[in-house]
């Protein structure tokens, strides 16, 4: 299947999982604000990485303010995690949550991918037949992308920047890069060089593309973000049941 398909759904986690999906905050608010920063996470989630992944040098350099080496140390996990990423070969959910909470926690909320998952949902929400492209356009120049067409050394790497501008995975991963130098496209694999512009949206159909791959990535967060929370709420109703049953019953 090929990457432009990605739209992960989020069924087979049952009513529990409806239930909470149903109580899940509204982020439908015109005017977003800076995420609350979390407490370091407790990953609770199922799914291991394919591969272990040391997280130790990007919490040092977001907790040092070297947002560019946090950016390029992200896009490398990321290709770490899965080379060639795909609806039956995502990421696994615990390292987007690490990832995630990591930019969060060290950006006092401004950055991260469920900050830029916000955005685009207001963003494509009631597009009533509205070209998706528009809603892409919208969404790259609210972060600060611009016209999408974001050239690596372009990009903001300080808190000054708008929210959700960093980092700039998701870019990339719509696979229509372009290096100015060779003059070249650039393929999923291949490293960052600060001329490189992270899309190239000039061909037929690239932001429909970009659309999709965006759609489907952040789909995947929340479909990650709503396990773990099933994921929690069962572990808590399975102690409580445990603790009463330990308890030593009424003799009359």
């Amino acid at each position: 299947m090929n990457r432009e398909h990605w739209l992960w759904g989020i069924g087979g986690v049952g009513w529990a999982l409806l239930l909470l999906a149903c109580r899940a905050p509204d982020r439908s608010q015109t005017h977003i604000q800076p995420a609350a920063v979390p407490a370091p996470p407790a990953l609770t989630t199922a799914e291991p990485a394919a591969v272990k992944v040391d997280y130790a040098f990007l919490e040092q350099q977001l907790a040092a303010g070297d947002f560019n080496g946090a950016n390029q140390e992200t896009w490398k996990i990321l290709r770490q995690l899965s080379p060639q990423p795909t609806p039956d070969n995502p990421f696994p959910c615990a390292d987007l949550h690490r990832l995630d909470r990591l930019w969060i926690r060290y950006s006092d909320g401004r950055f991260g991918f469920s900050v830029q998952q916000q955005l685009w949902q207001q963003e494509t929400a009631n597009r009533n037949g509205q070209w998706i492209g528009d809603a892409v356009y919208r969404f790259c120049d609210r972060i600060g992308w611009g016209s999408c067409e974001l050239a690596y050394n372009q990009a903001n790497f300080s808190l000054a920047a708008p929210i959700g501008h960093l980092p700039t995975a998701i870019l990339p991963l719509a696979d229509e890069g372009y290096d100015p130098e060779s003059g070249r496209l650039i393929s999923f694999g291949s490293d960052i060089k600060p001329t490189h512009l992270l899309f190239l949206g000039r061909n037929p159909g690239t932001y429909e593309k970009l659309a999709s791959v965006t759609e489907g990535f952040l789909a995947q967060l929340a479909r990650c973000e709503l396990e773990e929370r099933v994921s929690i709420a069962l572990n808590k109703s399975r102690c409580t049941i445990e603790q009463r049953s330990s308890l030593p019953s009424n003799q009359d």
